[in-house]
C-alpha cells in the first residue's frame, strides 16, 4: 500500500487523481475524454462502456463509486490518498483486480477555523479555495464546508476554432458530524461536482499511421500542440452524491453502517477525425445512479480481532453513443442501451498473533453479480432491432496473510484471489451483444518493512507474482474495425518494488520509489485489423501489457524547517520506460521513456496565518503521449498528450 498524506499533495501539486502517478511509480493513469483509464502494476483497461466495469476500484471516504469518469477526481482537503495494490479480497474489494484507489476527506473538527486561497499562473490558470469548519451545537454537532473553482485556458491550440483541453470546474462538499456520547458517531456528508470544458479532448492525429480524414485531402500540423478541429469539442459532466456513515461502539465491539448514493451526468461532444475535414464525429450521453449499503461488525480480542460484513450495490445506468460517418455517404449508428447492475457480497477476515513474532490473517469475501441490458440499435434514425441481455457471476475471493517480526524489521507473505465480473458491449452497433466473461487475478507477494540509522531511514520492499486470466481486453476488430470487448486467455506479471525514505538533516529528507515489472501476454490469438495483415489469427504472446513500464521510478527532495517554519521547498522527478497503448506493440502505439520534473518552493513563517508558494510542472516542457486510440479504418490514430510546462503562484490564509 502506498499512502500519500493531504500535505504531500499540496507541497508536489497534484490537483487531481491523474496526477498521482507522479507519486507512484507503478501507477499510469490515462484517459479519454473524461474517463478515467488507472493501470496498477500492468493490471488495468481502457474499456468505457456502460455494461463493463473499471479494474482498479475507487472509493471517496469509503463509498463505492462505479464509473470510470469518477477516477478522476480533484483533490482537495484531502487527509491522505491511499494506494491498494493487487486484489483486496475482503474489504475493497468489488471488480479490483488491479486494486484500489482511496480518497479520504478531512473531517469536521471541534475547532472553529477557515480558510481561503488562490492559486494564478499561465494558461490564465485560477484555482479558489474556501474552507470553513465550524462547531453548530460545541461538542456535538460539526460541520466542514469546502468549495473550489478550478479553471484555466486550452494546452492544445486549434488554429482553426477555439482552443482544446482547457479546464473549467467547481465543486463542493459539506460534511456534518453528529456525536451522540461516547457511543455514537454519525457523518453525513453531500458532495458537487460541474463541468463543462473541453478538457483530455485534444486528440492529435499521428500523420506517420493512415487516416481516412488525411487520406480525403486534411493537413496535419507539425507542431504537437497545434491541431485543426472543425466541430465543437465539449464536456459536459455533473456529478453528484450523499452518504451516511454511522457507527456504534460498544465495549468490545463496534457496528458500522455505511450508505451511499451517486448520480453522474455526462454530455459529450466529440471530432472523432480530429481535423477540419468533416469525416466522422460523436455525441455521447451517459447517466448513472447508483446505491450502495455497508454492513461491518468488528471485534477484538487480546490476541485476535476479527471482521465480518455484508455489501450491496444497485446502479441504473444509460448510455446513447451516436457516432457520425459523413463520407462516402452520411451514416449515424446510435446504439442506446439501459442496463442494471445488482452486486452483493459477503465478506469476513480473522488476525491472530502467534508466539512473539508471527501474525497472521485469514479472509475471504463472496460476490454474487446479476447484470441486464436492453440495446436499441439505430441506423439513420430507424432501429434494426433490439437486444436484450442478461447473465449473473459469483465468486469466492480469499486472501491469506502472514507477518514476522524481529527488532525494527517485518516480513510478510501474502495470497489473494480477484475477481472482475463479466459484462456486454453496450457500444454495438449491430446485434448481436458480445458478452464478455469475468477475469480473475491471483495475486502472491513478499515483502519487507524496515527502519535503520534510529529511524532516520525506513525501506520496504515487495515482490510479486500475479496469473491472470480472462483478461477483458478492447479492441476492434472484423471488417467495419468496430470496437468490442473481448477476453484475451493469459497473462502473466512479474515485479519488484522498493521504497526508501531517508532523512539527511533535521529539515532535509530524500525519498526515492523504484518499480520493476515484466507483464506479458501469455496465451493470446487474435487478429489485428490495423496491421500488415488484419484477417490471419495471431498469438501475442509475450507481448507487453498495456501501460507497463518495465522501470519506472520516483525521486523526491524535500527541505522544511519543522521547527522554525519559513522556506519549504520540494523538488519531484519521475522516470517511466517505454510503454504501449495497446496489445500489438506497433510504433504507432508506442511512447518512448521519458523524464517529468516539478518542483514547488514555499514560505510560511511560524505561527503564521498565511502561506505563499509557487510551483510549477513538467518544467522542461516534455511532449509526451498519456493515451491513444487507433482504428486504422474509422478514426486512424489518435495522440492525447500530457500537459506541457505548467506553474502558478498561490496565496493561503487560515484563521
Amino acid at each position: 500500500m502506498k499512502v500519500i498524506t493531504g500535505a504531500a499533495l499540496e507541497s508536489s501539486g497534484t490537483g487531481d487523481t491523474r496526477e498521482l502517478q507522479n507519486l507512484v511509480p507503478s501507477l499510469v493513469f490515462s484517459s479519454n475524454s473524461a474517463f478515467g483509464q488507472p493501470y496498477l502494476r500492468g493490471v488495468g483497461n481502457d474499456i468505457l462502456a456502460i455494461g463493463a466495469d473499471p479494474t482498479l476500484a475507487v472509493y471517496v471516504d469509503d463509498v463505492y463509486h462505479t464509473r470510470p469518469v469518477a477516477s478522476i477526481q480533484d483533490l482537495f482537503d484531502v487527509a491522505r490518498v491511499e494506494v491498494l495494490k493487487g486484489p483486496q479480497g475482503t474489504l475493497y474489494g468489488r471488480n479490483a483486480t488491479a486494486g484500489a484507489l482511496k480518497i479520504v476527506n478531512r473531517q469536521p473538527e471541534a475547532a472553529r477555523h477557515f480558510e481561503v486561497g488562490v492559486d494564478y499562473g499561465n494558461f490564465e490558470t485560477t484555482r479558489m479555495r474556501a474552507l470553513a469548519n465550524f462547531p453548530l451545537v460545541r461538542d456535538r454537532v460539526l460541520a466542514r464546508l469546502v468549495l473550489q473553482k478550478w479553471q484555466h485556458d486550452g494546452f492544445t491550440e486549434n488554429l482553426v476554432g477555439e482552443d482544446l483541453d482547457d479546464k473549467d470546474t467547481w465543486a463542493g462538499r459539506l460534511t456534518l458530524r453528529f456525536l451522540a456520547g461516547a457511543h455514537w458517531d454519525l457523518t453525513l456528508a453531500v458532495d458537487h461536482r460541474n463541468e463543462d470544458d473541453s478538457r483530455l479532448l485534444g486528440a492529435k492525429v499521428d500523420s506517420r499511421a493512415f487516416s481516412p480524414a488525411v487520406a480525403l485531402g486534411a493537413v496535419i500540423p507539425e507542431d504537437g500542440r497545434h491541431v485543426k478541429f472543425d466541430q465543437l469539442m465539449n464536456n459536459d459532466l455533473a456529478q453528484y452524491g450523499q452518504s451516511l456513515r454511522i457507527e456504534r461502539r460498544l465495549e468490545h465491539l463496534e457496528i458500522t453502517s455505511l450508505t451511499g448514493f451517486r448520480v453522474s451526468d455526462y454530455d459529450n461532444h466529440l471530432d472523432i477525425d480530429a481535423t477540419d475535414i468533416d469525416f466522422s464525429r460523436n455525441r455521447a450521453f451517459e447517466r448513472s445512479e447508483a446505491f450502495t449499503q455497508e454492513f461491518q461488525v468488528s471485534g477484538e480480542g487480546r490476541r485476535f480481532s476479527w471482521l465480518a460484513g455484508l455489501f450491496s450495490l444497485k446502479e441504473d445506468a444509460s448510455q446513447n453513443f451516436n457516432f457520425l460517418i459523413t463520407q462516402p455517404a452520411e451514416t449515424t449508428l446510435s446504439p442506446a442501451a439501459d442496463s442494471e447492475v445488482q452486486a452483493h457480497a459477503l465478506f469476513g477476515s480473522v488476525t491472530g498473533s502467534f508466539g512473539e513474532h508471527w501474525k497472521g490473517t485469514l479472509g475471504a469475501r463472496y460476490s454474487h453479480e446479476e447484470k441486464e441490458m436492453v440495446i436499441n440499435h439505430v441506423i439513420d434514425g430507424g432501429s434494426i432491432g433490439t437486444s436484450r441481455v442478461e447473465d449473473d457471476w459469483d465468486a469466492i475471493m480469499p486472501r491469506l496473510s502472514l507477518e514476522y517480526h524481529f527488532a525494527e524489521t517485518m516480513y510478510y507473505f501474502n495470497i489473494a484471489r480477484g475477481f472482475k465480473s463479466g459484462g456486454f458491449d453496450a457500444n454495438a452497433f449491430f446485434p448481436p451483444v458480445a458478452t464478455f466473461e469475468p477475469e480473475t487475478l491471483w495475486s502472491y507477494e513478499v515483502g519487507l518493512k524496515t527502519s535503520l540509522a534510529e529511524g532516520r531511514i525506513t525501506l520496504s520492499g515487495a515482490g510479486f507474482f500475479y496469473d491472470y486470466r480472462d483478461l477483458q481486453v478492447n479492441q476492434f476488430e472484423g471488417a467495419a474495425n468496430l470496437a468490442t470487448i473481448r477476453n484475451a486467455a493469459a497473462a502473466e506479471v512479474k515485479g519488484l518494488e522498493w521504497e526508501v525514505r531517508a532523512r539527511l538533516q533535521d529539515s532535509l529528507s530524500v525519498q526515492v520509489d523504484v518499480a520493476f515489472l515484466d507483464a506479458t501476454y501469455q496465451d493470446y490469438v487474435t487478429q489485428d485489423p490495423d496491421g500488415t495483415d488484419p484477417v490471419t489469427p495471431i498469438n501475442l504472446a509475450g507481448n507487453s501489457l498495456p501501460r507497463a513500464p518495465e522501470f519506472s521510478s520516483v525521486t523526491s527532495l524535500l527541505y522544511r524547517d519543522p521547527n522554525r517554519g519559513g522556506v519549504g521547498f520540494r523538488l519531484d522527478h519521475r522516470y517511466q520506460s517505454r510503454i504501449y497503448f495497446n496489445q500489438f506493440e506497433a510504433d504507432f502505439v508506442e511512447q518512448e521513456a521519458f523524464h517529468l520534473w516539478s518542483a514547488q518552493i514555499s514560505y510560511e513563517p511560524r505561527n503564521a496565518k498565511w502561506r505563499l508558494s509557487l510551483t510549477g510542472q513538467n518544467l522542461s516542457d516534455e511532449l509526451y503521449r498519456e493515451s491513444v486510440v487507433r482504428s486504422t479504418g474509422l478514426i486512424g490514430t489518435l495522440q492525447f498528450f500530457g500537459p506541457p510546462r505548467t506553474y502558478y503562484g498561490g496565496v493561503t490564509y487560515r484563521w
